[in-house]
């Protein structure tokens, strides 16, 4: 027999990380055994460190060097039945058939012999001297006796849950194995509970006891458990999380990594919770009896004074401090008081009671805080947990934990605390005034739902028991949703006569016999601003500046109004004055200052962005930006003012080809005061638009002057809001009527104020096709337009119709404006532009450097930099945007490009992978 080797590596059948050193012990405590008899060995470390696997790697590395080993394991289901942990030791090879019987018989009579047990003090059961000693001494003769035929290792698991019949078996056994080559191995966990007398006293304290203590893992060894799953680059990224959510304790590290390898989510960088975490959370806090001050530790704030996990669990401040150091011992927690090292760890825990219990411990919790003077937001969210408002002073602390509504409206917790103080069954003036709050905190997250308490407030309203103040409220949210008669039930509750109805006049003004006189109240909401800047006087005076120099006003009022609504109107009005670029630095220092924002407002900004990316061309961008306003709030919740972003979605949809999801767009239902303001209008054009593209123009056209009809008399015919006769002449073209379509361009063209380039561009480009005598002329004109513009779709647009006018008499000029078309169609999402079919041969533009030559090498980088960006659409000043130079230095660039490539203007620049490419300088 060679028992040399059991603490070497080379017999360990699977590594377990960090604990060769524990490993090494136990080999030296074996060999010290069989010299001295009596010997044993308690391993003890918190619950989930590996004790059983460790005792178990020993056992298997004993038996393969000739030793017996026999183990046990104690479980707290068993501790009422005598003898129930040590009878499992003789079930082994270590008997013969006799001695197999003989124990059997007397286990059976010790059993039958051991009385019901009494609870002791600690609430273990006690009974540990009710086993005869003669059974004792019978069952100890015959386990010993396998040591005479060689060394014996004899290990009991979690011996603190051992019966008490159990424990005076192996301290009787202890007595007896005086003799050599007996070693005893129990192991114990780290527990809040304290032990039971007979194995503190008896078995784990003397001069043959030696202990050995399980550490958690260091971050190296987490990693080495990492390695045997993963890759080394995800090993890196996990390994320093994986650490600080454990402690490093290794039943929690298994679990991640098992939760790793089953999620389908899982990527390199980053930890899935999952089930088997929770079962691993579970199984550590029931293995060291701390479950009681876990599930208090859940549900209390996190807080240096007031009362602790321990009061709420019903423990001294002695037995608290001790299951808080078991708790970090474990590596549940950071350190003893600490909260728990991971939110994951906080929900096992309360996922792990019954809803019941949990609301019960929730409300408690709630009464303790209340009592200490916690905060009121600490108390309302135990509360709310509970579903409970047990009294007057349940219902006073949510009201207040609400906060101040125009700070904290929108947000989930806020609305929660006023939904539960509503169902306290409030009554009177205090009901009105909860519904009121309530309805004012769901506004910006859910306004469909808030607007459901519109009746009773108004009721409320009528009867004195809200402010006069609130019916401006109620009225703007009626006007929001375009619910015209709700709004003029509030007429005379709490305003002056005729002001619902002035409102209403200046929102929809179709809805007005007669324009409102100017005694109406200054409406600053998002809809009465956006009415007032689209119909201002100064629009159809051309006093531009002016009118920009108002919005930016505007502007600048609401910069320090959270959640204020009148920006995102002159947002919106700025981008259809044509102000892109100024209306996005205002969105951008808007949104850096509306931090926090709830999903209304965050909804209005990514309108804003759609906007703008439509005046660029980005299709891909409107549709993203819109589809992403909707996910926060669904257009029925953005009422009357949803018809603006449908109106860019259908429009761009129907521009990238998809014009059956286009028209499922189109069916959703409007508000029906929607047609009666200028919210209206781009919804109608794009509605025409679609008609138009599925080969409908007669339907179109009159969608067309619809627009055209309700912008008159609304006062703001402006070209660059709706082009509608740019667009009716489109109408006209696609059945053949070339004249009336001229007449119509030629028309919008003239009130067309100078530097709204982009719709220009687009009116150029259709009046070029209804005048084809001058074609060629009007396109080279509209391109320019298309360019200053920044409008990198219209120039599609553009190129694609040049190429057209070119393909009869230049083939390879038309090819090359027809891929740069194809190719800035792309870049914008559009379907149907550009990608005409090779010519046979290639030739470049008269005057171009003869083929086989590379003109490009004479360019330097920055001015093959500033060619690719022109090449893609770029405008001169969004170039030296891009490239941190001055306008006049990207125009110095661009003609020293045009003549070191004899051409003559920015559309004849090449798009081709062989000459500029487009990306490679943009870095």
């Amino acid at each position: 027999m060679t028992l040399s080797g059991i603490s070497g590596e080379a017999n360990v059948r699977m590594a377990i990380a960090e604990r060769a050193e524990e490993l090494r012990r136990l080999g030296e405590v074996f060999a010290e055994s069989r010299a001295a008899g009596g010997t044993v060995l308690v391993v003890e470390g918190p619950a989930g460190t590996g004790k059983t696997r460790l005792v178990h790697e020993f056992g298997a590395r004993v038996a393969a060097a000739g030793a017996t080993f026999l183990c046990a394991a104690a479980s707290r289901a068993e501790r009422g039945f005598p003898l129930s942990a040590v009878g499992q030791l003789f079930g082994g090879p270590a008997l013969g058939p006799r001695q197999l019987e003989e124990a059997e018989r007397l286990l059976e009579e010790g059993a039958a012999a051991a009385p019901a047990p009494a609870r002791a003090s600690n609430g273990a059961p006690d009974g540990a001297g009710a086993v005869p000693a003669e059974i004792l001494r019978g069952l100890s003769a015959l386990l010993l006796s396998a040591a005479d035929r060689a060394p014996l290792v004899i290990a009991v698991d979690d011996v603190h849950h051992a019966d008490p019949a159990s424990l005076r078996f192996l301290h009787h056994l202890v007595g007896r194995a005086g003799a050599p080559r007996v070693l005893l191995v129990l192991t114990q966990c780290v527990r809040a509970a304290p032990p039971h007398p007979l194995l503190d006293a008896g078995l784990l304290r003397g001069p043959r006891v030696h202990r050995l203590r399980l550490r958690p893992l260091t971050r190296d060894g987490v990693a080495a458990v990492l390695a045997a799953h993963f890759d080394p680059l995800t090993v890196r990224r996990l390994a320093a999380g994986c650490h600080r959510a454990t402690g490093g304790n290794p039943l929690l590290v298994h679990a991640l990594v098992e939760d790793h390898r089953l999620s389908a989510d899982a990527g390199p960088a980053r930890l899935v919770f999952g089930e088997a975490f929770r079962r691993a959370v579970l199984a550590c806090l029931h293995r060291c009896e701390a479950v009681p001050f876990a599930r208090g530790l859940a549900v209390l704030p996190p807080r240096p004074s007031g009362p602790g996990p321990g009061e709420l669990a019903g423990l001294d401040e002695e037995a608290a401090a001790l299951t808080g150091e078991v708790l970090a011992a474990t590596g549940l927690t950071a350190a003893a008081g600490a909260g728990f090292r991971h939110d994951a760890v906080r929900a096992a825990v309360l996922g792990g009671m019954r809803a019941d219990r949990r609301r019960t411990l929730q409300l408690r919790a709630a009464e303790l805080l209340h009592r200490a003077g916690a905060p009121a937001a600490d108390i309302a969210d135990r509360l709310v947990a509970a579903d409970r408002v047990p009294g007057p002073w349940a219902l006073a602390v949510l009201r207040e934990a609400a906060g101040p509504l125009p700070v904290t409206a929108g947000r989930p917790e806020t609305i929660a605390r006023l939904r539960l103080a509503l169902r306290g069954r409030p009554a009177g003036a205090e009901r009105a005034a909860v519904l009121f709050d309530l309805a004012c905190a769901e506004w910006p997250a859910d306004p469909e739902r808030a607007v459901r308490h519109l009746p009773e407030l108004t009721a409320a309203l009528r009867a004195g028991q809200l402010p006069a103040e609130a019916a401006a409220r109620l009225t703007t949210w009626a006007i929001w949703l375009g619910r015209v008669d709700d709004a003029r039930e509030l007429e005379g509750a709490g305003t002056p006569p005729g002001t619902v109805e002035r409102r209403l006049a200046r929102a929809f003004p179709g809805l007005a016999a007669a324009p409102p006189d100017g005694a109406a109240p200054r409406d600053d909401t998002l809809i009465g601003t956006f009415v007032e800047l689209l119909t201002r006087p100064s629009l159809h005076e051309d006093e531009h500046e002016a009118t920009v120099a108002h919005i930016e006003h505007v502007l600048g009022e609401g910069a320090s109004a959270p959640g204020f609504r009148a920006p995102v109107a002159a947002l919106v009005a700025l981008v259809h004055l044509g102000e892109v670029a100024r209306a996005e630095q205002w969105c951008d220092a808007r949104e850096r200052s509306d931090t926090g924002r709830p999903p209304l407002t965050a909804a209005l900004y990514l309108v804003v962005r759609a906007l703008i990316r439509e005046r660029r061309g980005d299709l891909n961008g409107v549709v993203d930006r819109v589809r992403e306003a909707f996910d926060l709030v669904p257009p029925g919740g953005l009422g009357v003012f949803a018809a603006i972003p449908l109106g860019a979605l259908v429009d761009a949809l129907v521009a990238r080809g998809e014009r059956a999801e286009a028209g499922r767009w189109l069916d959703r239902p409007l508000p029906d005061a929607t047609l009666h303001g200028p919210f209206v209008l781009p919804f109608l054009r794009a509605r025409g638009a679609h008609h138009l593209a599925v080969g409908r123009a007669r339907t179109a056209a009159a969608e067309f002057r619809l627009c055209g009809r309700l912008m008159r008399a609304w006062g703001c015919d402006l070209p660059e809001f709706v082009p509608w006769r740019t667009d009716l002449a489109r109408a006209h073209l696609a059945v053949g009527d070339a004249e009336p379509a001229a007449r119509l361009v030629r028309e919008e063209l003239r009130r067309l104020p100078e530097g709204r380039a982009r719709t220009r561009a687009a009116a150029l480009r259709v009046l070029a096709a209804a005048v084809p005598d001058e074609r060629t002329r009007t396109l080279g004109r509209a391109a320019r337009a298309a360019e200053r513009a920044g409008d990198r779709l219209e120039l599609a647009r553009i190129l694609d119709d040049l190429a057209a006018c070119h393909r009869p008499d230049r083939p390879r000029r038309a090819h090359e404006l027809a891929r740069r078309a194809g190719a800035l169609a792309a870049a914008c999402g559009a379907a149907g532009i550009g990608g005409a079919a090779d010519p046979p041969g290639r030739a470049g533009p008269a005057g171009a450097p003869a083929p086989g030559a590379d003109p490009f090498t004479e360019l330097s980088d920055a001015e093959r930099r500033v060619a690719a960006l022109a090449a893609e659409g770029w405008t001169n000043r969004q170039i030296a945007q891009r490239l941190h130079v001055t306008t006049s230095t990207v125009e110095q660039h661009l003609t020293r490009v045009y003549r070191k490539l004899r051409i003559h203007r920015r559309t004849d620049l090449p798009l081709d992978p062989a000459g500029i490419p487009p990306r490679d300088f943009l870095a």
